[in-house]
């Protein structure tokens, strides 16, 4: 409650848009109420990227351990990468866990066994999709 003279006024009468109360040398204005809509977060996606030397078995393994898929859909995302380049095998996510996810499942392809525990050519990307 808000004292004005002798009278008292409640916030929700002062708060109504538009509306200008006049008590005597005291005017208040009150600012119309404005809502701010959030804006959606971008989303991205991981792309894996054919290579001719890691082995489609590990990419298998990888895109069902680091982006849960099952091994048919993981086998899917292989066959696509391979035929046109590359395939989206995880997403949409946050920028942050996308970038984790891609660098987590490079990492462990130069450690699978398959691949000889050497660095491999290996290339998820991260795509802003929205």
């Amino acid at each position: 409650m808000i004292m004005m003279g002798n009278q008292r006024l409640s916030l929700n009468t002062l708060m109504k848009a538009d509306e200008v109360i006049d008590h005597g040398p005291e005017v208040i204005v009150a600012e119309p109420k404005t809502r701010i809509k959030p804006k959606r977060p971008k989303t991205y996606m991981c792309v894996l990227h054919n290579d001719d030397y890691t082995d489609g078995e590990a990419l298998v393994d990888l895109i069902s351990r680091y982006f849960r898929h099952d091994e048919q859909t993981a086998t899917q995302i292989v066959m696509q990468a391979h035929q046109s380049g590359a395939s989206p095998c995880g997403g949409p996510y946050a920028q942050d866990i996308a970038d984790t996810k891609a660098d987590l499942a490079m990492k462990a392809a130069e450690m699978h066994p398959s691949i000889g525990g050497g660095p491999a050519p290996l290339l998820i990307s991260v795509e802003q999709v929205t």
